[in-house]
Formats: C-alpha cells, sequence, structure tokens
C-alpha cells in the first residue's frame, strides 16, 4: 500500500496552536494545495481520507483527486485546549508553569483543557492500523502535521518522542510504502511551495 500523507496549506493564523479550532486557508496556503495538486494528478488513487477541520478539507477540494473522500474524526488534529489561537510567546507569558511541564514530561503531557498526547497519538496509531487492513493500493490521506508526524513515527517504529524528526511542510506530500512487515519512507514534503 502507497500511503500519500499532504498536509493542509498554511492558514490564516500560522503561528498560533490552532488544533481543533476550524480555521481557514490563507491565499498563501491556497496557493501551496495548488501547486501540490500538480504533482498528484498522475496518481490513480483508490482512496482518499481526510481531516473534518475546513482547512483540511478546502486543501482537499485545491488537490482536486477525483475520488470521493472518507471524512475521518480520528484524522483531526491535537486539542490544544486552553492554549488554541494562542503563540508560543502568549502561552509562555499566561502559562509558563504547563510550558515547563510540557518541556519534562513531552509525551505524557496533557493540554490543560484539552487532549492527552499519549491519547493523541494512540488514536492516530489505531487508524493507521486499520488502513492497513483496508484492500487499497494508493491512498490519499489529507490531515494535519501532528498526525503526519504521529504517523511516521508509528510507521517506521520510531518511538513518539522522535515526533519533531519530521519537519512537515504546509501542503507538503510525504509517501510511505506499506509493506507486509516493514514501511518504508519514500520521500518527504514535496511540494507545497515551489523548490528555489
Amino acid at each position: 500500500m502507497h500511503i500519500y500523507l499532504v498536509r493542509h496549506g498554511r492558514t490564516t493564523a500560522p503561528d498560533a496552536y490552532n488544533g481543533s479550532t476550524d480555521i481557514a486557508l490563507s491565499p498563501e496556503g491556497m496557493q501551496q494545495a495548488r501547486y501540490s495538486s500538480s504533482l498528484l494528478k498522475a496518481i490513480a488513487f483508490d482512496a482518499c481520507y481526510c481531516s473534518p477541520l475546513q482547512r483540511c478539507r478546502d486543501t482537499l477540494d485545491l488537490l482536486g483527486v477525483p475520488v470521493t473522500a472518507a471524512i475521518e474524526d480520528e484524522l483531526r488534529e491535537i486539542d490544544f485546549g486552553r492554549w488554541e489561537g494562542l503563540t508560543l510567546a502568549q502561552i509562555a507569558e499566561r502559562d509558563q508553569l504547563n510550558l515547563d511541564r510540557w518541556q519534562r514530561e513531552r509525551g505524557r503531557f496533557s493540554f490543560p483543557g484539552g487532549e492527552g498526547i499519549e491519547t493523541f497519538s494512540r488514536r492516530v496509531a489505531d487508524w493507521f492500523d486499520r488502513l492497513a487492513c483496508r484492500d487499497h493500493q494508493r491512498v490519499l490521506v489529507v490531515t494535519h502535521a501532528g498526525v503526519i508526524r504521529r504517523a511516521l513515527c508509528h510507521l517506521l517504529g520510531f518511538g513518539h518522542d522522535h515526533v519533531y524528526t519530521f519537519g512537515i511542510r504546509e501542503a507538503g506530500i510525504t509517501l510511505v510504502h506499506r509493506r507486509p512487515d516493514f514501511c518504508v519512507l519514500e520521500f518527504l514534503n514535496r511540494g507545497g511551495e515551489r523548490d528555489g
């Protein structure tokens, strides 16, 4: 199975922690998605899955893939709780204690009023395990940077402490080839923005 993972394009608030907040694509994000669409035109997808959040659904529309998408709640981004809509500087100003705790606890941390990282990681891993049981050859998954990072760690056998090993470009395309016994990262972050 070839799994094409696409992050949504840039949003109208790219520097804020917007996990569960439903925000729109910016004009630049729309252009990023259009550019990535040119790289997907020749691929015959037999399935497509998308996060329910608007930025992903709009990215999917701009990709122009002629396959009906299934909207999957498990593909939504992590819920940052009381940190939703805030920049890192604003979080540091308002909630330095929890920010320090996040640095100490890492994958065991739960966002104040939001989702726990372990719960989020399990949600993503379980969804991709179910995907492996489906009879697909080429699958498109349009989702969020956090979901893609967690999926890559799970599929490639890295511990979830390594999630930030992967920088996920806005509207970038990542390809994982899932074989019977292991997965291969074929490429990371194609598209999104023109190289050079």
